[in-house]
């Protein structure tokens, strides 16, 4: 693994739905979540993207009713950057 660096975005037009899939299929919890699911899901939450020179290797997402509540979930990092600080 090389040391470039990673960065988190929020912004949605940077997700690629398809690589959002591709990460929560190496979970336990959404490995056979529909991708209209998926997008459904990205559409109505806070998103967080983690980057490495603009591939998606992370992601997490919020929902919330921007008030109170609060629902921290689909919280993942592809397996191979996982352990690298």
């Amino acid at each position: 693994m090389n040391n470039l660096e990673y960065y988190i975005s929020t912004d949605k037009s940077k997700l690629n739905i398809e690589a959002v899939n591709s990460l929560l299929r190496q979970s336990y919890w959404a490995n056979e979540r529909a991708e209209k699911t998926i997008f459904k899901s990205v559409e109505n939450s806070i998103c967080y993207g983690v980057y490495q020179n603009e591939k998606l290797v992370g992601f997490g997402r919020v929902v919330t009713d921007f008030s109170t509540v609060y629902w921290i979930c689909d919280i993942i990092i592809d397996i191979n950057h996982r352990n690298n600080g």
